[in-house]
């Protein structure tokens, strides 16, 4: 159970995060909005999985 807690924090925590993002960008057009949150996802997946790279121990799963 805690990492089912763990995880739904982390989801929630970057849901918040283009919350924020999509308020303070509010007033530009939506092609320059669309990129600007696909390059900030990209961004996060790409350091999610450089992370999990970095950290992978083969024969340990848990």
């Amino acid at each position: 159970m805690k990492y089912v807690q763990e995880v739904l924090s982390a989801v929630l925590g970057v849901g918040l995060f283009f919350f924020i993002l999509n308020n303070a960008i509010k007033n530009v057009r939506y092609k320059i909005k669309g990129f600007l949150n696909l390059g900030i996802g990209l961004l996060i997946a790409l350091s999610f999985t450089i992370a999990l790279l970095i950290d992978y121990e083969p024969g340990k799963h848990w």
